[in-house]
């Protein structure tokens, strides 16, 4: 069964970005575009998802809460953070703070595009960390920074034996992989990837994870 979803979607409110729509508008788009479920990940602010949820229930669809913090100047999206994740302000505190909040999932977002707060090398030394890479919509056939995003993730794949996927969503995608040192078990990252409604298919051997 494949979700489309969208899982790094800013609105109204925001206090960094000056969005237009709110959550309402929003939701009927992505009704309209046939969604199941939505991440709403404001820069350091996790949005009240509850009157979004209700009103995305009638429409069919699944909100996830999450947010786009600033470590070191790099920007990390979080889906199911509480708010203890607001207060972090380096990458080991966020490791730690995985390991107490098996719920979190951590997503680099537009990993190497050209803009300081892209976290290039930050992700590679940090590798652990991350659940899943974006493969950012913003790219043609001549100029795509997704391309370093896509060998570092078949490079984990391949030095440690992760599974990773590719998960197609409008406007993103996404290269999930279990994490060697997340010290999460099989059964916890099968919970996880339940919860995040996240199902795995396997097609001779390339495992495609649809969100």
């Amino acid at each position: 069964m494949k979700i489309k979803s969208a899982l790094h979607i800013h609105v109204k409110g925001d206090p960094v970005d000056k969005i237009p729509y709110d959550f309402k508008e929003l939701i009927d788009h992505a009704h309209k575009s046939n969604f199941k479920a939505i991440a709403i990940t404001c820069h350091n602010y996790i949005s009240p998802i509850s009157k979004a949820k209700k009103y995305a229930e009638k429409k069919g669809i699944s909100i996830i809460s999450g947010t786009e913090i600033e470590i070191q100047n790099k920007h990390i999206v979080a889906l199911n953070p509480s708010k203890e994740i607001l207060k972090i302000k380096s990458f080991e505190a966020l490791r730690k703070y995985k390991l107490s909040h098996k719920k979190v999932f951590i997503i680099a977002p537009h990993p190497y595009f050209p803009a300081l707060n892209c976290l290039h090398g930050k992700l590679e030394k940090h590798i652990d960390i991350f659940d899943a890479i974006e493969f950012n919509y913003f790219y043609t056939k001549t100029i795509n920074f997704n391309k370093k995003a896509l060998r570092i993730a078949k490079k984990i794949q391949q030095a440690y034996n992760w599974n990773f996927g590719l998960s197609h969503v409008e406007n993103t995608l996404l290269h999930i992989f279990g994490n060697r040192n997340s010290r999460r078990t099989k059964t916890q990252r099968k919970k996880l990837f339940q919860k995040h409604q996240i199902k795995r298919h396997t097609n001779n051997n390339a495992t495609v994870i649809c969100v």
